[in-house]
C-alpha cells in the first residue's frame, strides 16, 4: 500500500511498476527520496545481538535504536520510518531524548547517497595536538573517515582560537619571559612612556608565530623575549634599556642580572663583598622604584634581604658580619664596608 501511495505521488502505474524487474529496490529508493533527513548510519562495529538492539545516528545528530523485530539486519544505512521517542528504553523521557527507538527501517544502498568529501580538523585535548580528517559524509552523516595531514594555516588558526580561550598568558608561559616582566613593570611604573602591552602584542602575532605548529604546547617553546624585543621601536628599546635594565653595575665593577616580576621591586642578587663602597640601594625607573637586594653568603644564598642598603650597613651587618665571619673566617668581613674596596670574586685571607 505504501509502495503504491509512492508510486502514484511520483507519476508511475503501480500495475506497470509490479511488472518491472527490482521492484523492492524502487520501493528503497522512493523511501530514500521520501525521507532523505532520517538516514542512518550504524555506529561503528555495531551489529544486531538477541539481547542488544543496534544503535545508529540520524541526520541532524540524533541516536536512534533499531528495533530488533526489524528485517534491516545487515544493512550500515538504513531510512528510519517509523521513530518512536516514547518506547525508547523502557520509556525513559531523558533516554528517549538520546535515544529513540525505530520500528520500521528500508535498508539504504550506500550509492544511492549523494556524499561529499569535507576537510576536518580539531584539536584533541588529552594531547593538545591538531588532528586533520578527510570525511565523506551524506548531509552531516560522516560515513567515511580518513587520516590527513593538517594544513599548516587552518592547524595554525585553530591553536590561536584554542590559546585565545585559555588565556594566552597561561598558555604561553608568560611569566619566564623577562622582557614581558620588564615591560609590564615599567608600564606601571612610568605609564607616561605609553609602552605596548605584551598581550597585546601576542594577540596581534597569534598565527604567524604558531606557523608550522600542531601541538598546543608548542607555544611554550616560542622565544618569546625575542619577540617581544623585536615588536618594540627604536625609542621603547632604548626607554626599556634605560629603566627597566636586564643587569646592573654594581660597586665590584661586574653586571648582575636583575630579575623582574609584575610590578614587583626588580631582585639583585650579589655577593656582599661585591656591594661594599656603596652607600644606597640602586634605583630604577629614574630613580622611582629601589632594587631589593638579596646579598649572598659566600655558598650564593641570601644572608639579607633589603630594599634599604644604607639602613643595613648601619644596623644589619654588625650581626650578619659576626656570623659570617664565624663561618667564614677565610673571607673579608672588614667593619666598615662603605670605605672597604669591593671585591669582584672572594679574596680569601691568608
Amino acid at each position: 500500500r505504501a509502495r503504491d501511495q509512492l508510486l502514484r505521488l511520483v507519476g508511475v502505474s503501480p500495475k506497470a511498476a509490479a511488472s518491472r524487474r527490482g521492484d523492492e529496490a524502487m520501493l528503497r529508493r522512493l523511501l530514500l527520496d521520501a525521507y532523505p533527513d532520517r538516514v542512518c548510519v550504524r555506529r561503528e562495529r555495531e551489529r544486531d545481538t538477541p539481547d542488544e538492539p543496534a544503535r545508529a545516528l540520524m541526520v541532524g545528530g540524533r541516536g536512534v535504536l533499531l528495533d530488533r523485530r526489524s528485517s534491516v539486519h545487515e544493512a550500515r544505512c538504513f531510512v528510519a520510518i517509523d521513530v518512536d521517542d516514547g518506547a525508547a528504553l523502557g520509556g525513559d523521557p531523558s533516554a528517549a531524548n538520546r535515544e529513540a527507538l525505530v520500528r520500521i527501517a528500508s535498508a539504504v544502498d550506500e550509492a544511492w547517497l549523494e556524499t561529499r568529501w569535507v576537510e576536518r580538523l580539531e584539536l584533541d585535548e588529552r594531547s593538545g595536538r591538531v588532528r586533520a580528517a578527510a570525511e565523506r559524509c551524506y548531509l552531516d552523516l560522516v560515513l567515511e573517515r580518513r587520516e590527513a595531514t593538517p594544513d599548516a594555516e587552518a592547524a595554525a588558526a585553530l591553536l590561536a582560537r584554542a590559546l585565545r580561550a585559555r588565556g594566552l598568558a597561561e598558555g604561553f608561559d608568560l611569566g619566564r619571559s623577562q622582557v614581558a616582566a620588564r615591560l609590564d613593570s615599567l608600564r606601571q611604573w612610568m605609564p607616561e612612556l605609553a609602552l605596548p602591552d605584551p598581550l597585546v602584542l601576542l594577540d596581534g602575532a597569534l598565527e604567524s608565530l604558531l606557523a608550522g605548529c600542531t601541538r598546543l604546547d608548542a607555544a611554550r617553546e616560542v622565544d618569546l623575549d625575542g619577540f617581544l624585543l623585536a615588536q618594540l621601536d627604536h625609542g621603547q628599546r632604548a626607554a626599556l634599556e634605560r629603566e627597566a635594565p636586564a643587569a646592573l653595575a654594581v660597586p665590584s665593577g661586574s653586571k648582575r642580572r636583575l630579575s623582574y616580576r609584575g610590578g614587583e621591586a626588580p631582585v639583585l642578587a650579589v655577593r656582599i663583598q661585591e656591594m661594599f663602597g656603596a652607600r644606597d640601594t640602586p634605583r630604577v625607573a629614574s630613580g622611582r622604584v629601589p632594587v631589593l637586594l638579596h646579598l649572598l653568603a659566600p655558598n650564593q644564598r641570601p644572608a639579607q634581604v633589603t630594599g634599604d642598603l644604607a639602613s643595613f650597613w648601619q644596623n644589619g651587618y654588625p650581626e650578619v658580619r659576626k656570623e659570617l665571619r664565624r663561618r667564614y673566617p677565610k673571607h673579608a668581613w672588614p667593619d666598615d664596608p662603605i670605605a672597604a674596596k669591593p671585591e669582584r670574586r672572594p679574596q680569601r685571607k691568608r
